[in-house]
């Protein structure tokens, strides 16, 4: 599964702003200025939604989380202050599989013993 699943609706709307401003327009230096600067302008948006959700992240006491589904790792790397983003890698999968395996096995032996 690609990234591109989770994010299907948001890059459809934005592909649909595209349409609109720039791909059925022509081509003209005012025209690629203009969506120059909407392209800048999200991006400054973004940067700030990012910055907030990151910023309760680090009041989380945030450390790191694996987000399987695709296939990233996140974490706050102490040393640069900042939180990075990475594929996770195949030794790291290893150790999410063995954890998942001990959390089944644990809920399989307390349905056992009747611990619902």
């Amino acid at each position: 599964m690609s990234e591109m699943h989770g994010n299907v609706g948001v890059k459809r709307e934005f592909q649909r702003f595209m349409n609109r401003f720039f791909y059925n327009k022509e081509e003209s230096e005012k025209n690629l200025s203009l969506m120059y600067y909407y392209l800048d302008d999200m991006i400054a948006y973004i940067e700030d939604i990012q910055a907030t959700i990151g910023t309760k992240l680090i009041e989380k006491d945030f450390k790191e989380c694996y987000i399987e589904e695709i296939d990233k790792r996140i974490w706050f790397d102490n040393e640069l202050g900042v939180i990075l983003i990475d594929a996770i890698t195949d030794n790291e999968k290893k150790k999410l599989a063995a954890k998942r395996n001990v959390e089944v096995e644990k809920e399989q032996t307390n349905r056992a013993k009747g611990n619902h």
